[in-house]
């Protein structure tokens, strides 16, 4: 079957998960035990069990270098 997800609920082991997709023209749902969110950045799944927040550029845990090949010297030995 292939189609795509339109929403779904998260459920618990017993429960199980529902999914509502379509499929061609048509709507489809059905329970499952397992849900991989394989939906990229849009995280259709993820966004239903987390918060993101994104992260600011000043913050002080990002490290960035930089050296361009014109910096770099050789080892004098």
């Amino acid at each position: 079957m292939t189609g795509r997800m339109y929403d779904c609920e998260i459920g618990t082991a017993a429960t199980g998960h529902r999914v509502q997709a379509r499929v061609g023209k048509s709507a489809v749902a059905f329970s499952c035990r397992w849900l991989i969110d394989a939906t990229g950045r849009t995280r259709q799944i993820g966004k239903k069990i987390a918060d993101f927040v994104k992260q600011s550029d000043s913050d002080d845990t990002q490290v960035h270098a930089w050296q361009s090949v014109a910096q770099r010297r050789p080892p004098t030995d």
